[in-house]
C-alpha cells in the first residue's frame, strides 16, 4: 500500500529555462553547468526525457497538453491551459487518436527535452535541450529535492540552489506552488505542469532570463 502511495508522489521540483551566458551556444552552455555540477561532486546517473504533445479543440481554442516523461514511464499527463489536469496510463494517447473529430495536434507544437541525470546530495539535477521539431529552442534545468513533498517547507531552499546553479541570472516565483491534489503533496502532474509553462515561453522565444 505505501509502495503504491510513493510511487504516485515525487520531490518538490523547480523547472526552469536558462538562456546561455553571452556569446555561448546552447551546446557550450550545456556543458558549462554539467562541469559546474561536476565539479560539486554531482555524479551522472544516466540520461531523461520530458515529451509534450498539444491538441487543440477544433471547435474553440482549448488546448491539451499531454505530456510523458522517462522517470514515469508508465504514467501519461493530461492538462488543459483551463488548468484541468490528470493523471492517467500511457493508453490515454489511443484515447486522444480516436477522439481526432474533437482534438487535433496542434502544428509545431510538439516538444521534446533531454539531456543528463545527475544526484548531488539530496538533490536530482537535470539538465537538457528543448527542442522544437528539429530546432533547438533553449535549455531547461530541473532540481528536485528528494527528501520533501511539501512546497512550502522547501521552496526557498530549492529555489536558492537553482539561482546558485545559474549564478542568479534566472526569474523563479518566490511563492512555492501549490499542489493540483488536495492532499497538498507533491506529485509528478506538479512536475508536468511546470514544463508545460517553460515549453510554452520557449515556444514564444522567451527564456527564464
Amino acid at each position: 500500500y505505501f509502495e503504491a502511495i510513493l510511487k504516485k508522489l515525487m520531490g518538490v521540483t523547480c523547472v526552469v529555462s536558462w538562456a546561455p551566458p553571452a556569446g555561448k551556444t546552447w551546446s557550450q552552455a550545456s556543458d558549462l553547468l554539467r562541469q559546474r555540477l561536476e565539479l560539486l561532486g554531482a555524479k551522472k546517473t544516466g540520461t531523461w526525457s520530458v515529451d509534450c504533445e498539444a491538441y487543440q479543440l477544433q471547435s474553440g481554442s482549448k488546448v491539451l497538453y499531454l505530456v510523458q516523461s522517462s522517470e514515469h514511464p508508465n504514467s501519461c499527463y493530461g492538462i488543459l491551459d483551463s488548468g484541468t489536469c490528470i493523471t492517467t496510463d500511457t493508453s490515454f494517447e489511443q484515447i486522444m487518436a480516436k477522439l481526432g473529430n474533437y482534438y487535433q495536434p496542434r502544428r509545431g507544437a510538439h516538444t521534446e527535452a533531454k539531456g543528463q541525470r545527475y544526484v548531488l546530495g539530496d538533490n536530482v539535477v537535470k539538465i537538457g535541450a528543448v527542442t522544437v521539431g528539429q530546432a533547438t529552442k533553449g535549455l531547461v534545468v530541473e532540481v528536485e529535492f528528494v527528501p520533501s513533498v511539501d512546497p512550502s517547507y522547501c521552496w526557498k531552499g530549492v529555489t536558492s540552489f537553482v539561482r546558485r546553479l545559474l549564478d542568479g541570472s534566472v526569474e523563479i516565483e518566490q511563492q512555492p506552488p501549490v499542489p493540483l491534489d488536495r492532499d497538498g503533496l507533491f506529485k509528478p502532474i506538479d512536475t508536468s505542469k511546470q514544463y508545460v509553462a517553460v515549453f510554452s515561453e520557449l515556444r514564444s522565444g522567451k527564456t527564464g532570463t
